[in-house]
Order: C-alpha cells, then sequence, then structure tokens
C-alpha cells in the first residue's frame, strides 16, 4: 500500500531487487539534498516500512538491513562509471546519478529511512499528518567527522497517519495519490536537510585564484577527506560539512584556519548556492598570496578557425574545434613565433579562442623545432630558418566564468604570471583596448605586400 503511494514503479535491477537477494520496500529518485536545484540533482531515496506497536523502534537485525540496502546502491551506483559498458541497460535518471565525487573522493548523501504507522488513540484524526522521530536518526560509520564518507550512513525514521493513508489508498483517486506522493516526497527530504542541519555545519569553500583548488585537495585529502563533496553548478566550488559536536570544535576551528590560508570559506546553508557569499568573500579578503600558490606561469597562444596542429600521431588537424570543446588534450599545438623570457617556468597553456578565455591547458612537454620561412627581397625568395615551439597539451583546467572583456588577439604568445591572469579576470589588465582594432579568431593575419618589407608567403617545418 505505501510503495504504489510513494515509490518509483520502474526501477532498475540491482537497485530495489539487489543482487544478494534482499529487496528494498521503497525506491525512487527525486531531489538531492545539498542543494535546492530541480535539474540534474536527482538522488537514490531508500524506504523500508515497518508495522510495528505504535511507537517501537525497529531492531537491530532492520537498522543493520537498512545499512546494507544503501551499501549495496552505493556499489550499483559505483559499477556504472567503472563499468560503463553496464550503463546501456539501465534507465536514464538512474544512470545520471553519481554519487562519488572525484575531485574530493567524497561521497553523496543518501537518504535512508523507515516509515511506521501511527494513529491518534484519542481522536482517530483521517489528517495527514508525517512525524519525523527526532533524536531516533541511526548512524554508522567508520570515523568521526565524516559526513562525505563512503561508509557514514543515517537512517531516519518516519509516522505517517495509518487512517489516513488507508482512506487515500480506498479511494483510488489518482490525483489526490500523486498530489501526496509529491507532498510525502518533499516532506521527506524537508525533514532529513532539517536533521542535518541539526548535526552539521555547512560551508562552502573555493580555492585563491593563485591556487589550483583541485591539486590541493588531492595533496592534502587526509584533512579533508569525507569533509568535502562537490555538489555545486561551478565545479571549483565545494561543499564542507563539519559535525557540531563541541568535541569535534577545536579540530574544526583549525581545519577552516588552514584552509582559509589558500581557500575562501564561507558559511552555506544546506540547499543554498553559495555564489554571493563567494564574492563578498573575495572582496573582503582583497589581492592573495597563497602558501600552496602555483607558481607555475601560462603561455598565451591564439587559435584561428584555420589553425592547424598535430594529433597523438603527429597526423596534422584542424584546432579550433577541439580548443573550443575543451577537447585538445594530447594534440599539440604549434607555436610559430617565439614568446620573450623564460619558457621553463612556463607550466601551463592558456588560448585565446574567439577573443575569450574559459580555461586552460597543463602543458605535457614543449620541445622546439625549426621552420623554413620563404622570405621575399627585390624580387628574390630566400629560405629562411626560425625556431618554433612544439606544445604537448595535457589536462584542462576551467576558469569559474567565460571571461570576455579586454580580450584581444595582441595578447597572444606572451608569458603571464597568476598576478597578471587574476588581474585580467578582474577586468584590469592592463591593456588599452579603446583604440585597438579587435580581431575575431577566423581572420588571418595577411603579409605585408611592399617590395621594401620582407613578407611570409609559405613555411615548411623541419625536424630538429
Amino acid at each position: 500500500m505505501i510503495e504504489e503511494l510513494i515509490g518509483d514503479n520502474d526501477v532498475p535491477k540491482g537497485l530495489k531487487e539487489q543482487a544478494d537477494g534482499k529487496l528494498v520496500d521503497h525506491f525512487y529518485t527525486y531531489d538531492g539534498l545539498l542543494i535546492n536545484r530541480k535539474e540534474d540533482n536527482d538522488i537514490y531515496y531508500i524506504g523500508d516500512s515497518k508495522y510495528y506497536k505504535i511507537g517501537s523502534k525497529p531492531g537491530k537485525e532492520s537498522v543493520y538491513k537498512q545499512y546494507t540496502y544503501a551499501r549495496n546502491v552505493i556499489q550499483w551506483n559505483l559499477n556504472l562509471f567503472l563499468n560503463p559498458e553496464d550503463k546501456e541497460d539501465e534507465k536514464d535518471r538512474y544512470r545520471k546519478i553519481q554519487l562519488r565525487d572525484d575531485a574530493t573522493e567524497g561521497y553523496n548523501i543518501i537518504p535512508n529511512f523507515f516509515i511506521s504507522a501511527n494513529i491518534d488513540p484519542v481522536t482517530l484524526s483521517y489528517k495527514d499528518r508525517t512525524i519525523r522521530r527526532e533524536g531516533q536518526e541511526n548512524i554508522c560509520r567508520q570515523f568521526d567527522n565524516r559526513l562525505y564518507d563512503r561508509d557514514t550512513l543515517i537512517v531516519s525514521h518516519y509516522d505517517v497517519n495509518f487512517l489516513f493513508v488507508l482512506s487515500l489508498y480506498a479511494r483510488d483517486n489518482a490525483g489526490a495519490k500523486a498530489k501526496w506522493k509529491t507532498d510525502i516526497r518533499r516532506k521527506f527530504r524537508d525533514e532529513i536537510q532539517g536533521m542535518l542541519k541539526d548535526r552539521f555545519e555547512f560551508y562552502a569553500m573555493t580555492a585563491h585564484p593563485d591556487v589550483d583548488g583541485e591539486k590541493w585537495l588531492k595533496e592534502n585529502f587526509q584533512k579533508v577527506l569525507g569533509k568535502t563533496y562537490s555538489p555545486f553548478l561551478n565545479k571549483e566550488i565545494f561543499s564542507l560539512a563539519l559535525d557540531k559536536d563541541d568535541k569535534y570544535k577545536a579540530d574544526n576551528d583549525a581545519l577552516i584556519a588552514s584552509l582559509k590560508e589558500n581557500f575562501y570559506v564561507v558559511k552555506c546553508p544546506l540547499g543554498t548556492d553559495p555564489t554571493a557569499n563567494i564574492a563578498k568573500e573575495r572582496q573582503a579578503v582583497g589581492e592573495t598570496s597563497s602558501p600552496a600558490a602555483d607558481k607555475g606561469k601560462y603561455l598565451t597562444c591564439l587559435v584561428r578557425k584555420s589553425e592547424i596542429g598535430e594529433d597523438d600521431n603527429d597526423s596534422a588537424i584542424k584546432l579550433y574545434e577541439i580548443f573550443h570543446s575543451h577537447a585538445a588534450e594530447g594534440a599539440t599545438y604549434i607555436m610559430l613565433n617565439m614568446p620573450s623570457g623564460d619558457i621553463s617556468q612556463v607550466k601551463y597553456l592558456l588560448p585565446i579562442i574567439d577573443n575569450e578565455i574559459d580555461g586552460y591547458y597543463t602543458i605535457k612537454s614543449i620541445s622546439f623545432g625549426t621552420r623554413t620561412k620563404i622570405i621575399c627581397y627585390n624580387d628574390t625568395q630566400l629560405p629562411v630558418k626560425l625556431p618554433i615551439l612544439r606544445i604537448k597539451i595535457g589536462n584542462y583546467h576551467p576558469l569559474d566564468q567565460l571571461y570576455t572583456q579586454g580580450i584581444v588577439p595582441r595578447m597572444a604568445n606572451q608569458i603571464w604570471d597568476s598576478s597578471q591572469l587574476n588581474k585580467l579576470k578582474a577586468n584590469d589588465s592592463g591593456y588599452c583596448t579603446d583604440e585597438i582594432e579587435t580581431i575575431s579568431a577566423n581572420e588571418s593575419f595577411s603579409p605585408y605586400d611592399s617590395p621594401s618589407i620582407l613578407f611570409e608567403s609559405d613555411y615548411i617545418e623541419t625536424a630538429l
């Protein structure tokens, strides 16, 4: 009866009917707990009906079984991404959910709960009444103060008015049933969020402009393992959850102080968007010089629609599309004009595409080559060998947004440090663009057609 009123009826095998023979009473997908966003925010909900004597608690065996349900669901979800070929047979909305976050190695929270029947013995009311049993949550964990750990599992308990549910089921009113399903799912979510707010303090954090946040998390994972997760649309912002129990206060304060050396950290009530608070914190903190600042420099490059490079097999390819779709990893960018400065300090390639920047690539390697430039002087064609850079492209790092203000082609072939990039992101690039003709990336530079000026008519690259 309860299953028809709250559960999904198209659950893939392995979630409700589990591989070890266990059968979950109620299973459905609904809005996740960490953010109040409708799109791409579903999470699995696991429920179990317990019709005991009114007010009694589930036994230890039932609680343990509820934990096992969740562990089986986690493994089923992991298998989707560890074994991509298994995805084909699964329902889309179940397959799209990814519990494990690769950046933080944290796990999303799976709502898990018991449902028991209750009756008001005095009034025998048929009103809709659902109550969470506060203080009766069951928590299974391997480590303390790690909400986002795979082994931290929380089971809540709710009492529903049995007479209301019985009458709703008996009336067989499809509209009333659908409305209650929507209402009770929202109620369960709100109540579980309330329980988490009571137990944990939630923060949002994002790295200082001169720090690679994901790299810092990987290098310091023991400090934040199980405490951080990435639920936001902006994947450079992370959620931090800390247990409110007084016994963790000293450790929590020390962790936040340590994080603030390299991150902006703000309180972020569960379900809220942290963007505005982080922007205020950025302004309050001002320019940073972080202990974990990445000292590597950026080599800027211009990617025109006609730009030619090489793929993994050293075959010629057009680069514009793969740069535009952030898929240039493995390709080789050939820089024809040598930048000034110390190339040995360069770690990243910053492409300018259509007078915009939105991310950069780690440089795997830089090698030198030569090109033969045919020049024309006094009606005589002369071959001249000039140096080029062959830049092997590594993984992509997105910036926090797309930047267009003040981006011009003449910024290409320069070596920047992080402060120059940060100034540009703050619309303070130091370039005066008022009198500069902006050239979009699909326009190539034409040679000067003058008998007194050397110009390039063609070039042939030769091996070094």
